[in-house]
């Protein structure tokens, strides 16, 4: 009877022959009302055997929705930052269908993301309203792969909107190697939360199980690729051999350029090939009835052995470039000034889009390919095993990775990090605030006098109030000075007696910039210093040739006009 029972959910158990249909049984063991159809009820009234492996049936749903949970919060996050990263990129060309087009496909992710969280959050909390553990586990990583997709695909559709319109030279590498990644998440946890259990949907268990057991392991396996070729620019930035532009390097050659430009191919080649090699080499091992995503059975193990290895090795890759990214920006201190002075030189406002958002991406990849392996991990063992630490564990790396996709993409995408650095200078207090604004290249000032003009007025007043008080303090001093030595000595001239300031100290050079950043002609503090920078090196041109200080001061003054 124990046999019979646990032959009906999953069909073909120790070879035993069912007369009932695995995806009735599956039901049935996710609502006890359906215990009524099909003539079930007075079976588990009668015997109390089979009512209680029904009830271990009933468990292993639970945690299977526990996982389905973990990865539906995976994919919301993914789809959430893809959409961001989209709708940010729209505006870069002047292609009005280019920007039409992309702002649809913006807004078609976030309806998708909203509709995939919601479905997950449904799902998540009608989890509880049943007793069997089974299908509240279940369903909660049910939950979790959809938050994950949703936020994968959100935020790879943000970035596309963002950078559909720009020039190839424009849109980064390490926007590029982020964006497929979102894309291959939101595959991965889409089709896991599909497939993790082939009786959930009717799927085929034979055939349709290869095909998803591809589908799902080569889309985590391209999305390790990229978590290494992210920690590989990463870390070439570091070195100042490539600055995270395409075609821009250190001393350049035509082989540098190609590549650095075929960096994204072997990211699919590579998890494809080794992917199909491993399930044509395993033919058999693959179809699971329980699982159609991985098993780690004795069957299965040498199979999910070069999936690991692959995936570990990338993962071991991702975490060395990035330490060797920390060690040479700890101790080669060399090649931050080599980075710098090329940045300032050739593409002085670029700092924030390029070089800052690289530098801020440092300890993401490490955490990110580590947390990448782990969700791959998590969810196939929580639906082999279907024990309920595993499944905890599951959702926990996949909400982890959610909220990781969203913040990483609000730190390394330099436009996000503008708005919320923008939004941590008006809210936040001067002391906990920013002081400069990459993105603009704008001080917290500039900002403020922008964004909130009655704060930097303020703030203002405040500082010359605090200013005149401080310099009022220091008069009181020097007077109570002066008088302790009048006290003591009654005949000191008034030559010997200190200076009483009334006006403060004096000028000193340069003069302040005479307009306030409230006024519309003011010019910007970053754009005043590479002005600067600009007329000191024309000036230096003309005085190498020959010009006295008058001539040279004309005529680079001309060719200042002039431009």
């Amino acid at each position: 009877m124990i046999d019979y029972a646990r032959c009906a959910c999953d069909e073909g158990w120790k070879g035993t022959k069912c007369e009932l249909n695995a995806a009735e049984v599956f039901n049935i063991a996710s609502s006890p009302s359906a215990t009524d159809t099909a003539g079930m009820q007075n079976v588990f009234d009668d015997n109390g055997i089979l009512k209680e492996t029904v009830q271990q049936a009933k468990k292993m749903v639970v945690l299977f929705n526990w996982v389905q949970g973990g990865l539906g919060m995976l994919a919301a996050a993914a789809l959430f930052s893809s959409t961001v990263m989209a709708v940010l990129s729209s505006g870069c060309d002047d292609s009005d269908f280019v920007v039409l087009f992309n702002w649809v496909q913006g807004g078609l992710g976030m309806l998708a993301a909203a509709a995939l969280f919601s479905s997950t959050v449904m799902a998540v909390l009608s989890s509880g309203c049943d007793d069997s553990d089974f299908v509240v586990l279940f369903n909660w990583v049910q939950g979790g792969l959809g938050m994950l997709a949703a936020a994968a695909l959100f935020s790879s559709t943000i970035m596309a909107v963002l950078s559909s319109g720009c020039d190839d030279s424009d849109f980064i590498p390490q926007a590029l190697f982020q964006s497929h990644r979102l894309r291959s998440i939101v595959i991965a946890a889409a089709a896991t939360f599909y497939a993790r259990n082939p009786y959930r949907y009717n799927l085929d268990i034979y055939y349709g199980c290869r095909f998803y057991y591809w589908l799902v392991n080569t889309a985590y396996a391209v999305g390790q690729c990229l978590w290494t070729a992210e920690a590989m620019n990463v870390e070439r930035m570091f070195g100042s051999t490539q600055f995270n532009r395409w075609k821009r390097w250190q001393n350049s050659n035509d082989r540098q350029t190609l590549t650095y430009l075929i960096s994204l191919p072997p990211c699919y080649i590579v998890p494809f090939v080794t992917v199909a090699t491993a399930i044509m080499t395993n033919w058999k091992s693959v179809c699971r009835s329980s699982s159609c995503i991985g098993s780690f059975s004795e069957e299965t193990f040498p199979l999910q052995m070069a999936l690991i290895a692959l995936n570990g090795s990338l993962m071991i890759a991702s975490i060395a470039l990035s330490e060797s990214a920390f060690l040479i920006k700890r101790h080669c201190m060399e090649r931050e000034i080599t980075r710098c002075e090329y940045f300032l030189s050739n593409w002085p406002y670029e700092l924030g889009k390029c070089m800052m958002t690289v530098e801020r991406n440092l300890p993401f990849v490490p955490i990110g390919s580590i947390l990448h392996f782990a969700c791959w991990v998590a969810v196939t063992l929580a639906t082999d095993k279907e024990d309920t630490a595993f499944t905890v564990v599951a959702v926990l790396c996949l909400v982890s990775y959610s909220v990781f996709i969203v913040v990483q993409l609000i730190f390394t995408e330099a436009e996000l990090y503008k708005y919320a650095t923008i939004f941590s200078i008006i809210f936040l207090p001067k002391s906990m605030s920013p002081k400069f604004e990459f993105f603009d290249m704008l001080t917290r000032d500039e900002v403020l006098a922008s964004w909130k003009p009655q704060k930097y007025l303020k703030e203002k007043k405040d500082a010359e109030e605090a200013k005149e008080r401080e310099r009022q303090q220091d008069a009181n001093k020097i007077k109570h000075d002066n008088e302790q030595l009048l006290q003591k000595y009654p005949n000191l001239p008034p030559l010997l007696l200190f200076n009483v300031p009334e006006e403060g100290a004096p000028r000193m050079f340069p003069n302040s910039f005479p307009l306030l950043p409230t006024d519309d002609d003011y010019v910007p503090e970053w754009n005043r210093m590479m002005m600067q920078d600009s007329w000191t090196e024309k000036y230096v041109a003309c005085r190498r040739t020959g010009m006295d200080v008058d001539e040279s001061i004309k005529a680079f003054t001309n060719i200042c006009i002039t431009a």
